[in-house]
């Protein structure tokens, strides 16, 4: 299990940031999603600085999120263009060692596909990768895994940081998400405390994924490293830490 770290600039212009948030507070990766205009789109994104990074040891990148399947089940044309260029995330997952793609559950009322979801599955099967798939607690996310049994794909769960939860089965989640943390101060003990208990009960119900961290202002700064210590407590604390 990791813990991540996500921050919301551009990965081509405040790589320097990323990597120093994340040695700094003590993250074991990061997160690398889709941001501007093409060229800062994950997996076209200009490759040379973050593999620099990741040859050097600097950088691990443990998920990377292009921003597809996001459209409604309806929009045919651009949920298949979106399968079409896996291919390329799949490749660029490769060359820079990274272990999943989140990719979004198609909006709308009806039954997500599972033919499509299982073609992706399989090309991130034979490439030694996995999906993420975005839960957002849909219903239609927990179906779709029942269908894909035994193959590379987990939840991705959006929860909170003062009262954090699970629905569903926490053995499908292969992503935590604590979305979008306030800057105000926060009282550490309270916290700590909670997500030890919210930990170790994930843990005895079978969660082994990762926890990505978002950021929602630039003042990260000012409470990250109070946090990612509280969380590494509580990660350790529930026997969840790597390390």
């Amino acid at each position: 299990m990791s813990l991540l770290i996500w921050q919301p600039e551009p990965i081509t212009s405040d790589l320097d940031r990323m990597v120093h948030y994340a040695g700094l507070w003590g993250a074991d990766g990061v997160e690398l999603r889709t941001v501007g205009k093409h060229l800062e789109r994950v997996p076209w994104v200009n490759e040379a600085p973050i593999r620099h990074r990741v040859s050097a040891g600097e950088l691990s990148i443990s998920v990377c999120d292009p921003g597809w399947l996001t459209c409604g089940l309806e929009d045919r044309s651009a949920w298949l263009n979106d399968m079409t260029q896996y291919a390329d995330m799949v490749a660029f997952n490769r060359r820079l060692g990274v272990r999943a793609t989140l990719l979004g559950p198609l909006s709308g009322t009806d039954a997500l596909p599972v033919e499509p979801y299982l073609r992706l599955c399989e090309r991130a099967a034979a490439a030694g990768q996995s999906v993420l798939v975005a839960d957002d607690d849909d219903e239609r996310v927990v179906t779709l895994l029942k269908e894909l049994a035994g193959q590379p794909v987990a939840r991705a769960v959006t929860t909170g940081l003062h009262e954090p939860s699970v629905t569903g089965d926490p053995a499908t989640v292969g992503l935590l998400r604590l979305a979008a943390v306030p800057v105000p101060e926060f009282d550490q003990d309270t916290v700590q405390k909670s997500w030890i208990g919210f930990l170790s009960d994930l843990k005895a119900r079978g969660f082994s994924g990762d926890i990505v961290v978002e950021f929602g202002s630039r003042d990260a700064g000012k409470i990250g490293l109070r946090l990612f210590t509280t969380l590494i407590r509580a990660m350790r604390a529930s026997g969840l830490a790597t390390g």
